[in-house]
Parts: C-alpha cells; structure tokens; sequence
C-alpha cells in the first residue's frame, strides 16, 4: 500500500499515542501474551517509521520507482536496505521532551544497537507535530561515541527491561547530522 505522507505521520502520532504505556512496561517472559500486547504494538510502530524514513530519503536522494532496489529487515543489523546503503530507523519520542536522544548498545544483557548494527546510517525520527529527520553515518555516531561526546550511559536495571544505551544532547546528533 502506498501512503501519503501526510497519512504515514498520523499514522506515527496515533502508534505513539497507543505505544504510550507499553512503551514503559516490562515483561521477563517472553510470550504470546507479551508479544501481542507489547511487541507487536511497538513493532507497528517501528515499521511506520521506517515508511516514513524510506519517503524522505528516496525524497533527499531524489529517487523515482526507476531508481530504487528497496529491502527491508527485521534483524538488528539494519532496518532498510535502500540501493545498497543500509539504514537504521529509530524513534524518539522523549527527545522532544527532553532534548537527548538515546543510543541502546545493549539489551537484556546482550550487545544491540550501535554495537551490532551493520547500518552506514542512523535516521532519527523526531516526533514534533511536524517531525524533524537526521542522519548520521553511523561512524560517526560511533567516533562520538569514542570522543566520549555522550551526557552518561543509562546503566540496566530490571524496570528498563535490561536496556543500556548512551545518552546525547541532541544538539551534539543535529551538529553531526543532516536534516532530510
């Protein structure tokens, strides 16, 4: 299906909206109950995301149907796969409240994220009523990272689900960043 984007952000907005509560639960089992309660909501999510990031970089890539080899993944080394170049997609609802943005590199004890994504970009989705698109190459998240440019590590712990992630003042992302 071929949406506007008009209709892929309302479509963010009101995932956001139901993803509110579930976005702040935890569950150490893994199960039917948990995935049709909490995953596959924040999966929705996620994926309406990624169709909005494909828009506007087909848009700053000016791409038309022609040009376009498109795949997408449901792995953690990338989530769209766009004429070779990998990206990642992540949402960040609380950056527009808090002005940083998170950077997992674990989960449930496990390195995820930035540790193991094979993406050559980042794009951040940030939520404004009229949302803002960055990218990153993803080396230089990671020189930022090594350049200890981070505000502090969010250490796990049993109420975030064992996630660890860096902590960046989004005004040290945009610096880095071009707006798409």
């Amino acid at each position: 299906m071929n949406f506007t984007e008009k209709e892929l952000i309302e479509t963010l907005f009101k995932l956001l909206e139901n993803t509110k509560e579930k976005r702040t639960l935890t569950n150490q089992n893994y199960n039917n109950s948990y995935y049709n309660d909490t995953f596959k909501p924040l999966l929705n999510l996620g994926q309406a995301g990624e169709q909005l990031a494909l828009k506007h970089l087909i848009k700053y890539y000016n791409l038309d149907d022609d040009n376009i080899k498109l795949k997408f993944n449901d792995t953690n080394k990338y989530d769209i796969k766009l004429n070779g170049v990998k990206y990642e997609v992540k949402i960040d609802e609380k950056a527009i409240k808090t002005n940083n943005l998170f950077i997992e590199f674990k989960s449930n004890n496990k390195p995820s994220g930035i540790t193991t994504t094979k993406a050559q970009y980042y794009n951040f989705i940030l939520p404004y009523p009229i949302p803002i698109y960055l990218l990153i190459e993803t080396f230089k998240l990671k020189k930022l990272i090594e350049e200890l440019k981070y505000k502090f590590i969010y250490q796990p712990n049993n109420i975030n689900n064992y996630t660890s992630g860096y902590i960046f003042d989004i005004n040290v992302i945009i610096k880095n960043s071009i707006l798409i």
